[in-house]
């Protein structure tokens, strides 16, 4: 039966029960990415808090690095990435270039606390962006 699922997004810890593989780093994120893109019709990609996130587009897993940030409000940092994904995605970017969007989004909300301040317009995103930490690699 051929996948229902566009793009699964998933932080460690769901993407570690998803996988079965205990998820913990860009290593075993890129391991789970693998399993899980076989389910998928586009793009897995794995958040991984502090160590960024791991795209896989069926050619293999990327690792990107994350946004070096003062931790103050964890609660909203993956709805912010998701939602920073999506929206960047809308606008017809890559599934990498709207990963690092997301990163970028759930690493601004991250540095704020509450849940409606953490949460920043397009424009300081793509601004944030420009100062952008991100190390790729396969």
């Amino acid at each position: 039966m051929p996948s229902l699922i566009d793009y699964l997004l998933a932080n460690r810890i769901q993407a570690g029960v998803l996988s079965g593989i205990k998820v913990n780093n860009p290593v075993s994120g890129g391991e789970a990415a693998a399993i899980l893109r076989k389910q998928v019709k586009k793009a897995v990609v794995i958040t991984l808090g502090e160590h960024g996130h791991v795209v896989d587009q069926g050619e293999g897993p990327a690792h990107v690095g994350s946004f070096a940030v003062e931790a103050r409000d964890y609660s909203v940092a993956f709805d912010a990435f998701v939602g920073g994904f999506c929206a960047d995605l809308i606008v017809e970017q890559s599934v990498t270039q709207a990963a690092a969007f997301g990163s970028a989004a759930g690493a601004l909300a991250l540095a704020r606390t509450g849940s409606q301040a953490s949460f920043t317009a397009r424009k300081e995103i793509q601004d944030f962006l420009k100062q952008g930490p991100h190390t790729a690699s396969r």
